[in-house]
């Protein structure tokens, strides 16, 4: 995958513009598929986008969302007060140039961890044109935003240049990122692993990189505290209402959930967990009582985060023509995401570039701690975004590991990964009736 840098260079224009015109095509499209209204979350957001944009941050209030989403949708609408329509419009288009700016800085930093441009080209296609951060970058929700300031974050800790500017610029982002989403917050910690490890690879002094670090988080953070502490009196900076207990609660009993907006039909999509035992009131009471089944909802709980069977979080249609088609590409996108980043993180054992190990082993501790979250809670497949794009990269390396393997290896992989989709598919098919309102609706 070397090829010419200077060839491969002057057609980088080129390919970006018509990657970035393609990837826009088919998020218009599915803006187009997607409700059109503004109603939930996406109106809540959208009311206190509008405080922000009439009053100002210093009057923002809210026990349950924090200030990161609503000043986004303030100045996406160039804190105005504009219609809901209008509304969507732009922070569609805010969202979906974000997400491709993002793409492209992610390629442009793998291209500099693994020292070849063509990772950049596939990087950035992989990224780019990924039909799941289309879909929500269509959406005025803030998982678009937050995946793409999670990402930021990683790909800003792998360049080798001014460690103390980088640091602050990494954490700003994350900072950011748990401001709008707090539930990022377990990255923090992730990211600060990273930069562990990246002192060591690089023999950087590690704490010319804490300051700055806690500096950037402590500024992204500054403004829920600030709001907290005015209206709520708490000195957190984190909103003042945390939900994560009930969610995992939830989560006892649900292995997924979405949210239906069809006509004469209940909101809640519910997919229940038959391993839960009746009147289990704690997650340890259900592992004394069935600890196989409490392990079993923790796996199915990170099946369902990747399992993309009804992508859009507003569901108007819930037998899409499009679910097989793009879950097999799913599927195939995490086969040779699983491949590459086994691969790597055995190859880090050896004489790797430490770029290359910086990468595979900071993807493997933030994606790691990001899917651990989720997996005691009842979650949607929106939530899985961040770690599409942090794993781009190791698709690449995949394909280009695979293209220089002899036949047989060839064969065995494709053989696995022929397994891989067959259970994927036998399993979301399962999940699938574990909702009996999608079982009553395909009756209709």
């Amino acid at each position: 995958m070397n090829g010419s840098a200077p060839e491969s260079r002057a057609f980088r224009p080129a390919f970006t513009a018509a990657v970035s015109t393609a990837s826009a095509v088919a998020a218009w499209v599915f803006f187009r598929t997607g409700f059109r209204g503004v109603i939930y979350d996406s109106f809540h957001y959208l009311s206190l986008g509008r405080i922000v944009s009439s009053e100002g941050l210093w009057n923002f209030a809210s026990r349950v969302r924090s200030y990161g989403y609503p000043l986004f949708v303030a100045a996406a609408t160039g804190f105005s007060d504009v219609s809901d329509d209008t509304a969507r419009r732009l922070v569609f288009a805010s969202q979906l140039v974000i997400h491709l700016a993002t793409a492209f800085y992610a390629a442009r930093a793998a291209e500099r961890a693994f020292g070849t441009p063509p990772f950049f080209y596939g990087t950035f296609a992989v990224l780019a044109a990924n039909p799941f951060a289309l879909i929500h970058s269509t959406e005025l929700l803030s998982d678009s935003l937050s995946a793409s300031l999670l990402a930021l974050a990683f790909f800003s800790s792998l360049g080798t240049s001014h460690p103390a500017g980088r640091a602050f610029v990494a954490f700003l982002w994350a900072g950011l990122a748990v401001a709008v989403r707090p539930a990022n917050a377990v990255v923090l910690p992730a990211l600060a692993l990273l930069w562990a490890f990246r002192g060591l690879l690089y023999r950087e002094r590690i704490l010319r990189a804490i300051l700055p670090a806690a500096a950037a988080v402590a500024l992204a953070l500054l403004p829920q505290l600030a709001s907290n502490l005015r209206w709520y009196g708490s000195w957190s900076p984190l909103p003042v209402e945390r939900i994560y207990r009930d969610q995992v609660g939830w989560g006892m009993s649900i292995l997924k959930y979405g949210t239906l907006v069809l006509p004469d039909r209940p909101s809640t999509l519910v997919y229940a967990n038959p391993f839960c035992p009746p009147g289990v009131s704690s997650p340890l009471e259900f592992l004394e009582q069935r600890p196989m089944g409490y392990l079993a909802t923790l796996a199915l709980h990170g099946f369902a985060l990747f399992d993309q069977d009804l992508p859009f979080t507003y569901i108007v249609n819930t037998k899409p023509a499009y679910r097989w088609p793009l879950s097999l590409l799913n599927y195939t996108y995490l086969f040779l995401c699983g491949v590459g980043m086994v691969v790597g993180l055995l190859r880090c054992r050896s004489a790797a570039a430490p770029s290359v190990k910086l990468y595979f082993s900071g993807a493997a501790v933030v994606c790691a701690a990001y899917v651990a979250l989720y997996l005691p809670v009842a979650v949607e497949a929106r939530f899985s975004l961040p770690v599409y794009l942090l794993l781009g990269p190791a698709c690449v390396f995949a394909v280009a590991w695979l293209s220089q393997r002899r036949s047989g290896t060839l064969i065995a992989l494709i053989i696995a990964g022929g397994g891989f989709l067959a259970v994927c598919v036998q399993l979301s098919l399962w999940m699938t009736r574990q909702a009996p309102l999608l079982q009553n609706l395909a009756g209709r």
